[in-house]
Formats: C-alpha cells, sequence, structure tokens
C-alpha cells in the first residue's frame, strides 16, 4: 500500500480522536505510517544499502508485481507486535493511541493485500513465519 494512503488515513483518524485527547491524538500517525520502517529495514539487511528511494521502489515493485508467494517478515506488522502494544496499552494513554494507529495500518495493509493478490502476501505472525523456516530448511 503507498505511503500516502496510510499517512492520510492516519491523520484523518488523528483528526477524528482530536476531540477527545487534544494534540496527544495525533500520535496515531505514528502508528499508522511510521510502522512501515520494518520494510526499510529488511531492504537495508538485504542489500546492505540505505537509499530510501531505492528501497520504496523495491517494496513497490515486490508487492505489486514479483511477490510470487514468498513470505517475507516485517516485525512491526505482526499479531504478536501488535499484542505487546496492546497489553501496553492499558497502562499507557500515548501507546493506546500508536495501537490504533497501528490497527489502521493493518487494516488497509490486510484489504490492499486481499484486492492484490486475494490473500495475505506477509507473515503476520513471528511465531509461523519461524515455523515455515524450519520447515524449509528440513526439507
Amino acid at each position: 500500500m503507498e505511503l500516502i494512503i496510510h499517512f492520510i488515513s492516519s491523520l484523518i483518524l488523528g483528526g477524528v480522536l482530536y476531540p477527545f485527547f487534544g494534540l496527544s491524538a495525533f500520535i496515531v500517525i505514528i502508528g499508522g505510517f511510521i510502522v512501515d520502517v520494518d520494510h526499510y529495514l529488511l531492504y537495508i539487511y538485504q542489500f546492505r544499502s540505505l537509499e530510501v528511494k531505492k528501497a520504496l521502489v523495491y517494496f513497490r515493485e515486490y508487492f505489486d508485481k514479483h511477490y510470487k508467494g514468498k513470505s517475507p517478515f516485517f516485525i512491526f506488522h505482526s499479531i504478536e507486535f501488535l499484542l505487546l502494544l496492546v497489553l501496553v496499552s492499558f497502562y499507557s494513554e500515548y501507546v493506546f493511541l500508536l495501537t490504533l494507529g497501528i490497527i489502521l495500518h493493518y487494516s488497509l495493509d490486510f484489504l490492499y493485500e486481499m484486492k492484490l493478490a486475494g490473500h495475505l502476501i506477509k507473515n503476520w505472525s513471528l511465531i509461523m513465519w519461524l515455523r515455515e523456516q524450519i520447515i524449509k530448511n528440513v526439507k
């Protein structure tokens, strides 16, 4: 999904939450937009390159045209990460707002992947991803 869609959606959610949380409501932008930094971290790891523009092009091409059933893992796009944030959300309003942004982000990614491929492209669970890696290595 295009970053601008995540940004605008998060900005809108922040605006909706503003009457209830004040300026803190815009923390949802961090959760809804910046969470994609895990894509960049994977790009750095795979290609040993810090070029942001090339990383953006790579992931646009990768997910839109060339994913071919490959299942990358993005740490900030996992159920385990979300569960951790939900637990901490009970103790921190800021983490609660961050979590709302991430849930919005996940929802948009989910809809995008289903529309694009008819199924989820990313691995949404660290446990399941590790299981797949073990099975691949055993074969």
